[in-house]
């Protein structure tokens, strides 16, 4: 730490006075009087012009915030049995700012690995079905304890006297591993039911959550893709096949169409009814068309996106989790997006990745950000989340930089391979009901920006907005963000043949409401 106008004793004495270890907060009472911030210099003050007298590089401190009488703390049983021995003293705290002849008291050093450590795990862990007073259907093959009484007399004390779950809903569905059961548990261990419930009226306010029959379907590979990911599976050498699928797809809809024409006019002309009308393929519909289930939407009955004066919480990686979209939200945020999830950690099943699916009641408009390299991989990822799933769009990952990422042929390293993402975004759009967006950077490389190149080309292939952060792939995060070649592709984004411009959403460098609103970057 510096401090402004500091002498260079003084900043000497706190360079020496700062080698804490250990954790160990050390007493400050010696610096007590060494913290006075000094006058600048005139030197100082007639070389720094409009700054105020400050020296350049060094950080204002403001006096009510500087460290004072800090009094070391440590708990013995933290010691090592050396340091206790050094010590001799049951007050450690004392001893540790004890002062003789103006010195403080014995240092430690290093660490005490050899410590205790507690451990938290049950002894006996009950089986979840029998905690919840249901029948376990594993029955005597379960690897878990259904013995009630073995497991009360082992449980961990309760952290709390008040279940907020059973507060709000009536039930507890934790039953009696609840840490907070003493307000729901009757002696024996059941559990209790708030006067006035009823049975089936507890909603979860989330959604997208993994059942086990459906992490079991995906471990085993049971799941049933009908043919998400049969097509184009090496991208661009597939895209006829393609073709001639949706074209067949599209013909077989328009003959159902004129069959049940013609069958009504049938019905009409003879007095008979429609369920006589002479249809060959008896899984025709005869009334209202609902064919959703067999022939997928075209391009003109998909759902659009209306982001039109939105704001759009941005994915974060490692932030961006439930809790903190739900204080969003309740801030101000329109759209909300979960964290990036791998495509083959999704279709494995992994619990983990399956976390970042999950979406909250109060996110009325929420989109899913996904990251996978083969078409055919990612048109299974998107039969798998537009049938287990409950989105509004879903977002590729294609600017993602880290190199874990991007040696897989994902992220960033899409924008380099045409006719691999021209595959991967074909592919799911053809599977999913939801509008498909795409993030992309500037480039992969710094100073060769490709992203102008690629907009076209996304908005033919139907993609429905486009997030471009302002750097490239090589800056990753340093440099600051550039909002003029941001400008230059939303120019071209809105430049569409058939007059319907692509929405583009920049980010990069917006910090606070000023950034947003004053510093140009609402492009």
């Amino acid at each position: 730490m510096e401090v402004e106008g500091a002498s260079p004793a003084i900043r000497s004495a706190l360079e020496s006075e700062n080698g804490l270890g250990n954790g160990v907060v050390k007493k400050n009472s010696e610096l007590k009087d060494k913290m006075e911030i000094e006058e600048p210099s005139a030197e100082v003050a007639s070389n720094s012009g409009s700054r105020g007298g400050w020296e350049k590089g060094v950080a204002r401190v403001k006096p009510e915030f500087l460290v004072k009488d800090h009094v070391r703390e440590l708990d013995p049983k933290f010691l090592s049995a050396a340091d206790q021995e050094k010590f001799g003293n049951p007050d450690i705290s004392a001893a540790l700012n004890a002062e003789t002849d103006g010195k403080r008291g014995p240092k430690l050093k290093g660490r005490n690995k050899n410590r205790s450590k507690q451990n938290y795990r049950e002894a006996v862990k009950v089986c979840s079905y029998i905690s919840r007073e249901a029948d376990c259907p594993y029955g005597a093959k379960c690897r878990y304890s259904h013995d009630l009484k073995a497991y009360m007399q082992t449980k961990l004390p309760d952290i709390g006297d008040e279940c907020v779950i059973y507060q709000r809903k009536g039930f507890c569905p934790y039953g009696l591993t609840c840490r907070f059961g003493a307000s729901h548990l009757n002696a024996d261990g059941t559990n209790k039911k708030a006067d006035g419930f009823v049975e089936g009226s507890v909603v979860s306010d989330v959604k997208n959550g993994m059942t086990k029959d459906l992490q079991r379907n995906l471990r085993k590979r049971t799941f049933d893709f009908h043919d998400g990911g049969q097509q184009n599976k090496r991208g661009g050498k597939d895209r006829k096949k393609g073709r001639d699928v949706l074209v067949a797809a599209v013909e077989a809809k328009k003959s159902i169409v004129e069959s049940v024409i013609e069958a009504d006019a049938v019905a009409e002309d003879e007095d008979v009814a429609v369920a006589d009308a002479d249809i060959e393929d008896e899984s025709m519909a005869t009334g209202d068309i609902r064919d959703e289930e067999h022939i997928r939407l075209l391009p003109a009955e998909r759902k659009r996106l209306n982001f039109a004066g939105k704001l759009y919480l941005s994915p974060l990686t490692t932030v961006g989790n439930l809790p903190y979209r739900r204080i969003c939200k309740r801030l101000g945020a329109d759209i909300t997006c979960g964290e990036m999830a791998l495509a083959n950690n999704l279709l494995t099943g992994q619990q983990s990745e399956w976390a970042l699916m999950v979406r909250h009641s109060s996110e009325d408009l929420f989109g899913v950000q996904v990251c996978g390299s083969r078409p055919d991989v990612m048109g299974r990822l998107a039969e798998l989340l537009k049938a287990e799933v409950s989105v509004d769009f879903v977002d590729i990952n294609c600017g993602c930089p880290i190199d874990l990422v991007c040696n897989s042929g994902s992220g960033c390293a899409l924008m380099g391979r045409s006719q691999r993402i021209e595959g991967v975004v074909k592919n799911m759009i053809s599977v999913l009901d939801v509008p498909l967006t795409v993030k992309i950077r500037t480039g992969i490389h710094d100073g060769k920006n490709i992203a102008h190149e690629l907009i076209p080309k996304l908005r033919d292939w139907g993609v429905s907005q486009v997030s471009l952060h302002g750097r490239s792939r090589e800056q990753r995060y340093t440099k600051l963000a550039d909002w003029k070649y941001i400008a230059e592709c939303a120019e071209v984004a809105a430049a569409a043949a058939d007059g319907n411009p692509m929405p583009l959403f920049g980010n990069g460098d917006v910090m606070n409401y000023q950034d947003y609103y004053v510093g140009g970057h609402r492009i």
